[in-house]
């Protein structure tokens, strides 16, 4: 995830931009992502007005929690991210449900958080729905 600062390591984020040549990618229209990944959800949200931007994630994701050194702060990592790139933004938003899984996206149909489906979230984000709207538990 796109977490804020370093909410990713700066070591961790020096050696994606390295092994992944992501500057190639993120430089051209996002120079602040080398010290915030999250500002490219800024940057691109304000170039896609018209598009919809999602985060999905489990709030306890083993792999992402392993990979970012996070522990027990992912949950509060992810409520950051939340609070300032997707909540401020007309655009973007999130839907977070509990557990430690790493993907949402194969058991969508089995997601739920609260009483919002993820399939139907989903379905309200591609469709244009009035009403979409962030979903934490």
């Amino acid at each position: 995830p796109p977490l804020v600062g370093d909410d990713i390591p700066a070591a961790e984020r020096d050696a994606w931009y390295n092994a992944w040549n992501l500057g190639v990618a993120l430089d051209a229209f996002c120079v602040g992502c080398r010290t915030d990944l999250s500002d490219a959800v800024a940057q691109l949200s304000r170039a896609y007005k018209g598009d919809r931007i999602a985060f999905l994630s489990h709030t306890s994701d083993q792999v992402m929690t392993y990979f970012l050194v996070a522990g027990t702060q992912f949950g509060a990592h992810l409520d950051r991210l939340d609070a300032t790139r997707f909540a401020p933004s007309a655009n973007a938003r999130v839907f977070y449900t509990p557990g430690t899984q790493h993907m949402l996206l194969p058991t969508v149909g089995t997601q739920v958080t609260g009483t919002t489906k993820l399939g139907d979230w989903l379905e309200a984000m591609v469709s244009d729905a009035p009403g979409w709207a962030t979903v934490k538990p």
